[in-house]
């Protein structure tokens, strides 16, 4: 029988999702809405390298819990 507990996996994958929406909404706000970002460069950056950090990392709990 499978373990269907995932919740490392899911909860990195949400954090993933919240730092890429906070990423993106820097973006509208700072693009489309043409008012001052409320991130500088750095911290763009960074949102960006911890999502793709944190779903990266996501994934391969997932798979592993999968293969359990």
């Amino acid at each position: 029988m499978q373990n269907t507990d995932t919740s490392k996996g899911r909860m990195a994958l949400l954090i993933a999702g919240v730092l890429f929406a906070i990423f993106v909404a820097n973006l509208f706000v700072a693009g489309i809405l043409r008012q001052p970002a409320f991130l500088t460069d750095v911290l763009d950056m960074l949102s960006l390298f911890l999502s793709v950090g944190f779903f990266v990392l996501g994934m391969v709990q997932r798979e592993v819990e999968s293969e359990a």
